[in-house]
Parts: structure tokens; C-alpha cells; sequence
């Protein structure tokens, strides 16, 4: 009888460390059951997978409801993905650990390692930093590199717990990197509305809300709308007195509030900048389609560089330690002044030079994470 392997997520994070699982443990001879909620049921979709929503399965979402499911479906092994807001994954390890199956879960980027295990969600980081507990664990994490496994150390989680295997998505993201030939480059471009402008691509994330402070302070010291509007500030003075006009796409984040971006109506409805707002467009695409990729710490900068994209991130008011792993590594340093923002434009925009980072990724993330699997199994 065919072992069921049991792959669920909640966040489009989450979702994309799952996703390329899928079919591999099939063709491997497993039963793969797909669940998800909220965004990764439409990360699902958009590579072609059918996930069932748990919404409309477990009467709530909470530990005992998810004993009695696994009672009934008896799968032999689950992997998830982790959520930073949620406690979908959590309640599920919980109740995992009850019934006696065995649970990895995959990590999707270099940030918020702790609290994703905590009682706490992002909003709530003072208080996860004054009780550093994980009650909700599952029974090995899978990280990106070292640096993930030290970090999940230092937030108080037993070493003996985490393993190394790679980020999944990265095997995915590299073998996309060449199926975009320049003819559907050039319809992707048309697309957006770009006739021979440059197109920059602004990655947004739900700081301002996963952040929020009751004093109204920035926790990073910028948030989303603050990297957006001095970018397209600092745009609109190199732009208007040249001839040159750019197709300015900001990709908003799934979990992002749909109206996030309505104060830029008054002060951009002119000039050399045509601003358009996405939210549920093929992320591939766009990156591959941009002549520039702004944001801050967004994993999708990261998949932009896998892509060969060239990048920058903008962190201008930062005042902690910059949340973007490849910053931290010295491989891709941020903008932190007005004033390096705009000389680095100019260079992009007036004198054409394009922005190089060199960044080594390894694959087999995939095959790794199935050994694990495996030798449990």
C-alpha cells in the first residue's frame, strides 16, 4: 500500500517550499495530499495544482479539530510550510505530535525564525522577545543554510531539531530561468503597458500591518509606503527633465491590503511615470519582464536575482539590523540615503549601468528534503 504524504501551508511563502514537493513524491510512488488556506491555495493554482481548502474541511481550525481529521485520513508523514500571522501549521504539529505522525516543516526565508513556533504572530514581537517559548514545533525544521541553523539556535530552538536542506523553491526558480524567451519577454512588456519605457517593478510586503505599532513607529524604521514613495520621488526628479518615461509596477503582496497604495493618487497622476498596481499576476513573469526590481526584503528580490533580474533594496531609515539576508552576507548591500538612491538611479536610468550581484544557489534542495523524509519513513 502506498504511503500518503501530507503537504499543507498557509502563507504564499510556505506554499512555494511545498510546491515543488508535490510532484516528485508522486513520481516517487507516494499519495500526495495537497491542503492550503488563504494565499497559498492561489500559489497552488498558479502552477498548476489543485489544493483543498481546510477551511472547508475542519469545522475550525484549532488542535483537536485537526486530531480528529488526521484520525480519519492517516497520512504517514506531513510537511508544511511555516506562517509568521497563523496558526494553521502550528495547531496541525500540535495535533500531529498527539496522534503519533511525524512533521516537518520547511522554512522559507531568512527572517522571524522563533516566532513562527511561538504563541505570538509579528505583531506581536515585543512580546515574543520578553518570552522566547516554542510550544509549537514540529518534529524537525527544515532550514536554507548554516546561517538559518544558527539563527534557530540562537532563538532558544535545541539544534538536534534542525536540518539543513535548502530552500525547494530555489530548484524551481533555477530551472525557470531560462523558459522565457525574448519574444514573450517582449509580450509580458506590452502587457503592462510599456512601449519602449523601461519597466521598474516595486516588490511591496504587508510591513505596515504585520508591524504595526501603537505609536505609530516604524519597527524597521521604513515600511512599505515610505521605500515606494521616496523610489518614485526620487524617480520623477531624474525623469522630468529628460524625455524618458518608465512603467512603474507595484507588486503587492498577497496578504496586503488591496487599498495600500492610495495615496500615491495625488501626488503621481503626471509626469514621466505611468503607475500601475498588481496583485495576482504570474511573479515570474514580471520579474523576468522588468528592466529593474525595487523592494526590501522581499524573497521575491531574491527570486528576482535567481531570474537575472537586476535588483536593489531600498531601506532608507533602517534602524536595526537589515532584515535581508543578502545584506547581512555583504552579497547585496542596501540603500540606506536619499542621496545613494538617487546616484545609483541615474547611473540605471542615464548612464545604462546595470546593477551585478553575485550570489552562488544550490539545488537538490527537493532530493534532500525526500532523504529526510525518507529515513524517518
Amino acid at each position: 500500500m502506498r504511503k500518503r504524504i501530507m503537504l499543507l501551508a498557509r502563507d504564499p511563502g510556505g506554499a512555494n517550499t511545498i510546491i515543488p514537493l508535490a510532484e516528485p513524491l508522486r513520481e516517487r510512488g507516494y499519495q500526495v495530499d495537497l491542503y492550503g488556506k488563504d494565499a497559498a491555495l492561489k500559489n497552488y493554482r498558479r502552477m498548476g495544482l489543485n489544493g483543498r481548502n481546510v477551511t472547508t474541511i475542519l469545522p475550525e481550525i484549532k488542535t483537536s479539530c485537526w486530531e480528529e481529521f488526521l484520525c480519519r485520513r492517516r497520512p504517514d508523514f506531513i510537511i508544511t510550510g511555516t506562517s509568521g500571522d497563523d496558526f494553521t501549521e502550528r495547531y496541525l504539529w500540535q495535533a500531529a505530535r498527539n496522534t503519533g505522525i511525524s512533521t516537518f516543516a520547511i522554512l522559507d526565508q531568512w527572517m522571524n525564525y522563533g516566532i513562527r513556533f511561538s504563541d505570538y504572530t509579528l505583531k506581536e514581537q515585543e512580546q515574543y522577545r520578553q518570552n522566547k517559548l516554542h510550544p509549537y514545533l514540529p518534529d524537525y525544521i527544515l532550514v536554507m543554510d548554516e546561517t538559518a541553523r544558527q539563527e534557530m539556535i540562537g532563538e532558544g530552538i535545541d539544534g538536534r531539531r534542525v536540518k539543513i536542506s535548502g530552500q525547494p523553491y530555489f530548484d524551481l526558480l533555477m530551472s525557470a530561468r531560462d523558459r522565457f524567451p525574448a519574444e514573450q519577454i517582449l509580450a509580458i512588456k506590452r502587457e503592462l503597458g510599456s512601449r519602449n519605457e523601461l519597466i521598474i517593478t516595486f516588490i511591496s510586503e504587508p510591513i505596515s500591518q504585520d508591524y504595526a505599532d501603537e505609536n505609530r513607529k516604524l519597527y524597521w524604521g521604513f515600511d512599505e509606503k515610505s521605500a515606494c514613495r521616496v523610489l518614485l520621488r526620487t524617480l520623477k526628479k531624474i525623469l522630468e527633465p529628460s524625455d524618458q518615461r518608465v512603467q512603474f509596477i507595484i507588486k503587492q503582496h498577497p496578504r496586503e491590503n488591496q487599498d495600500n497604495y492610495s495615496f500615491l493618487g495625488n501626488e503621481f497622476t503626471d509626469g514621466p511615470i505611468g503607475i500601475r498596481i498588481v496583485r495576482d499576476m504570474d511573479s515570474w513573469s514580471l520579474l523576468r519582464a522588468s528592466d529593474l526590481v525595487c523592494g526590501m526584503s522581499s524573497m521575491l528580490l531574491l527570486e528576482a536575482i535567481i531570474l537575472g533580474c537586476p535588483v536593489l533594496s531600498i531601506q532608507i531609515g533602517l534602524n536595526r539590523a537589515s532584515p535581508l539576508i543578502l545584506a547581512q552576507r555583504g552579497i547585496l548591500a542596501p540603500i540606506l540615503k536619499a542621496e545613494e538612491l538617487e546616484d545609483t538611479l541615474r547611473a540605471i536610468l542615464l548612464d545604462k549601468e546595470r546593477p551585478v550581484i553575485n550570489w552562488h544557489i544550490e539545488s537538490g534542495a527537493v532530493d534532500k528534503v525526500i532523504a529526510y523524509m525518507e529515513e524517518l519513513l
